[in-house]
Protein backbone atom coordinates (compact mmCIF):
# COMPACT_ATOMS: atom_id res chain seq x y z
CA UNK A 1 0.00 0.00 0.00
CA UNK A 2 1.24 3.56 -0.76
CA UNK A 3 2.10 5.90 -4.06
CA UNK A 4 3.17 3.81 -7.05
CA UNK A 5 5.56 5.39 -8.96
CA UNK A 6 6.69 5.29 -12.36
CA UNK A 7 8.84 2.14 -12.79
CA UNK A 8 8.07 0.86 -9.58
CA UNK A 9 6.84 -3.06 -8.64
CA UNK A 10 3.70 -1.29 -7.52
CA UNK A 11 3.15 0.76 -10.42
CA UNK A 12 3.44 -2.14 -12.71
CA UNK A 13 1.47 -4.85 -11.22
CA UNK A 14 -0.95 -1.65 -11.16
CA UNK A 15 -0.73 -1.29 -14.92
CA UNK A 16 -1.39 -4.55 -15.24
CA UNK A 17 2.09 -6.58 -15.97
CA UNK A 18 1.38 -10.58 -16.34
CA UNK A 19 4.87 -10.67 -15.47
CA UNK A 20 7.74 -9.42 -13.55
CA UNK A 21 10.63 -9.53 -12.51
CA UNK A 22 12.00 -10.40 -8.46
CA UNK A 23 15.48 -10.62 -7.59
CA UNK A 24 16.15 -11.75 -11.29
CA UNK A 25 13.75 -13.82 -11.35
CA UNK A 26 11.00 -13.89 -14.21
CA UNK A 27 7.35 -14.57 -11.42
CA UNK A 28 4.00 -14.63 -13.25
CA UNK A 29 1.39 -12.26 -11.82
CA UNK A 30 -1.88 -14.24 -10.26
CA UNK A 31 -2.81 -11.68 -7.44
CA UNK A 32 -5.87 -9.42 -8.18
CA UNK A 33 -4.40 -5.99 -7.92
CA UNK A 34 -6.88 -3.66 -6.23
CA UNK A 35 -6.26 0.45 -6.60
CA UNK A 36 -7.37 2.45 -3.77
CA UNK A 37 -7.31 5.91 -4.31
CA UNK A 38 -7.65 8.72 -2.06
CA UNK A 39 -5.52 7.46 0.92
CA UNK A 40 -2.20 9.90 1.62
CA UNK A 41 0.16 9.80 4.91
CA UNK A 42 0.88 13.44 4.11
CA UNK A 43 -0.88 16.52 3.40
CA UNK A 44 -2.33 17.36 -0.07
CA UNK A 45 -1.00 20.06 -2.62
CA UNK A 46 -3.94 22.75 -0.35
CA UNK A 47 -2.46 21.37 2.79
CA UNK A 48 1.19 22.06 1.87
CA UNK A 49 0.58 25.58 0.27
CA UNK A 50 -1.28 26.32 3.41
CA UNK A 51 1.17 25.06 5.56
CA UNK A 52 4.49 27.43 3.77
CA UNK A 53 1.99 30.34 3.57
CA UNK A 54 1.87 30.04 7.67
CA UNK A 55 5.23 30.58 8.44
CA UNK A 56 6.53 34.42 9.65
CA UNK A 57 9.55 34.21 7.90
CA UNK A 58 9.36 33.04 4.39
CA UNK A 59 12.07 30.44 3.27
CA UNK A 60 14.40 31.92 0.59
CA UNK A 61 14.17 28.88 -1.44
CA UNK A 62 11.65 25.54 -1.45
CA UNK A 63 13.27 22.74 -2.58
CA UNK A 64 10.20 20.44 -3.91
CA UNK A 65 11.85 16.43 -3.98
CA UNK A 66 8.57 13.86 -3.15
CA UNK A 67 6.74 12.71 -6.29
CA UNK A 68 6.75 12.56 -10.02
CA UNK A 69 8.31 14.71 -12.25
CA UNK A 70 5.36 16.37 -12.96
CA UNK A 71 3.36 16.72 -9.98
CA UNK A 72 6.78 18.27 -8.36
CA UNK A 73 6.93 21.16 -11.54
CA UNK A 74 2.84 21.37 -10.67
CA UNK A 75 3.99 22.39 -7.32
CA UNK A 76 6.96 24.73 -8.39
CA UNK A 77 4.70 26.48 -10.53
CA UNK A 78 1.96 26.65 -7.60
CA UNK A 79 4.75 28.15 -5.01
CA UNK A 80 6.32 30.58 -7.82
CA UNK A 81 2.85 31.98 -8.27
CA UNK A 82 3.04 33.11 -4.31
CA UNK A 83 6.04 34.29 -4.46
CA UNK A 84 8.52 31.91 -3.01
CA UNK A 85 11.60 31.00 -5.33
CA UNK A 86 10.95 27.09 -5.84
CA UNK A 87 13.01 24.21 -7.45
CA UNK A 88 12.32 20.94 -8.08
CA UNK A 89 16.07 19.66 -8.60
CA UNK A 90 16.83 16.94 -11.14
CA UNK A 91 19.42 14.12 -10.13
CA UNK A 92 22.76 14.45 -9.23
CA UNK A 93 22.08 18.46 -9.11
CA UNK A 94 24.18 20.35 -6.34
CA UNK A 95 22.73 23.12 -4.46
CA UNK A 96 25.04 25.63 -2.32
CA UNK A 97 22.75 25.68 1.27
CA UNK A 98 24.04 28.47 2.19
CA UNK A 99 23.22 30.74 -0.80
CA UNK A 100 20.83 28.50 -2.51
CA UNK A 101 22.63 28.71 -5.70
CA UNK A 102 23.18 25.75 -8.00
CA UNK A 103 26.77 24.65 -7.90
CA UNK A 104 25.72 21.72 -10.56
CA UNK A 105 22.82 21.27 -12.80
CA UNK A 106 22.47 17.86 -12.87
CA UNK A 107 21.18 14.92 -15.60
CA UNK A 108 17.77 14.68 -17.17
CA UNK A 109 16.80 10.74 -16.75
CA UNK A 110 13.98 9.67 -19.55
CA UNK A 111 11.80 8.11 -17.58
CA UNK A 112 9.34 5.95 -19.59
CA UNK A 113 5.94 6.41 -18.55
CA UNK A 114 4.35 3.21 -18.58
CA UNK A 115 0.97 4.83 -18.40
CA UNK A 116 -0.32 8.53 -20.06
CA UNK A 117 -1.65 10.63 -17.05
CA UNK A 118 -5.01 10.86 -17.21
CA UNK A 119 -4.72 9.74 -20.62
CA UNK A 120 -3.55 13.09 -22.31
CA UNK A 121 -0.38 13.14 -24.09
CA UNK A 122 0.14 16.40 -23.48
CA UNK A 123 0.90 16.71 -20.07
CA UNK A 124 4.01 15.22 -20.72
CA UNK A 125 5.09 17.40 -23.50
CA UNK A 126 4.15 20.85 -21.47
CA UNK A 127 5.82 18.91 -18.30
CA UNK A 128 9.04 18.86 -20.75
CA UNK A 129 8.45 22.33 -21.53
CA UNK A 130 8.60 23.41 -17.69
CA UNK A 131 11.74 22.04 -17.50
CA UNK A 132 13.32 23.96 -20.16
CA UNK A 133 11.75 26.85 -17.57
CA UNK A 134 13.74 25.75 -14.80
CA UNK A 135 16.64 25.19 -16.64
CA UNK A 136 16.67 28.98 -18.02
CA UNK A 137 15.51 30.39 -14.89
CA UNK A 138 18.86 28.30 -13.35
CA UNK A 139 21.19 29.58 -16.29
CA UNK A 140 19.79 33.19 -16.03
CA UNK A 141 20.25 33.01 -11.82
CA UNK A 142 24.13 31.56 -12.78
CA UNK A 143 24.26 34.29 -15.29
CA UNK A 144 23.46 37.31 -12.69
CA UNK A 145 26.81 38.80 -12.35
CA UNK A 146 27.37 38.66 -16.37
CA UNK A 147 28.78 42.70 -17.76
CA UNK A 148 26.17 44.96 -18.76
CA UNK A 149 26.31 43.74 -22.38
CA UNK A 150 26.27 40.20 -22.33
CA UNK A 151 22.66 40.86 -19.14
CA UNK A 152 21.33 42.76 -22.17
CA UNK A 153 22.46 40.87 -25.49
CA UNK A 154 21.17 37.28 -23.43
CA UNK A 155 17.64 39.78 -22.52
CA UNK A 156 16.95 40.35 -26.10
CA UNK A 157 17.65 36.44 -26.84
CA UNK A 158 15.25 35.51 -24.25
CA UNK A 159 12.40 38.14 -25.25
CA UNK A 160 12.67 37.71 -29.18
CA UNK A 161 12.16 33.67 -28.36
CA UNK A 162 9.23 35.03 -25.95
CA UNK A 163 7.73 37.41 -28.05
CA UNK A 164 7.95 34.37 -31.23
CA UNK A 165 5.65 32.12 -29.12
CA UNK A 166 3.79 34.12 -27.65
CA UNK A 167 0.54 33.93 -29.41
Amino acid sequence: MGFQAIGSLGRILLDGAKKVKLFGEEISVSATIYNLTGLSAHADKEGLLKWITSFDKKPDKVFVTHGEDAVCDEFVRSLSELGFLAVAPIYMSRYDLSNGEIVSPGIEIEKKASYIQNNDADSFTYSDLHKAYKRLSEVIHRNKHLDNYDLEKFTKEITALTNNWDK
